[in-house]
């Protein structure tokens, strides 16, 4: 899955990532962004966690301390879960170094499992858009 992440925006000398990029829609704090650009050069890409849901024609993500966020989903954006996105899968796989799922599922299997608010998700956001996914992976259910 890694590969799959982007790398982000290269971190202009002096300036903090958070200066940089617009991370409303991220789940992490100011420090950890800023701390990771500094660290690799790289903005990280906006990532979200929380809840699947959808609602009104979008795919959103809730999260606990804040109101929902929507996001995009193309040909390119790679989906991965395990037992509740991939629901026909039967196997639930094995996570990822994060805790993430690893078996590919199709939008129309992401969007399905949206509509039944019970998956708790990562989102990564591509780089140069503020709302079109690269990665939609499900939190390993242990």
């Amino acid at each position: 899955m890694d590969s799959v992440i982007p790398k982000g925006t290269p971190n202009k000398p002096g300036v903090r990532c958070t200066d940089q990029i617009s991370y409303g829609k991220d789940s992490r704090n100011n420090a950890d962004i800023n701390s990771i650009g500094s660290a690799t050069g790289y903005c990280p890409p906006v990532t979200m966690t929380g809840t699947l849901t959808y609602s009104g024609g979008q795919l959103k993500v809730e999260a606990h301390y804040a109101t929902a966020s929507s996001f995009d989903v193309t040909d390119e954006t790679n989906i991965y879960g395990e037992s509740l996105i991939c629901s026909n899968h039967g196997d639930a796989g094995m996570p990822d170094k994060d805790g993430y799922g690893t078996i590919p599922c199709t939008d129309n299997q992401l969007v399905a499992a949206a509509k039944k608010g019970n998956v708790t998700v990562r989102v990564i956001l591509d780089p140069a858009s503020s709302s079109t996914a690269v990665l939609v992976q499900e939190k390993f259910q242990s």
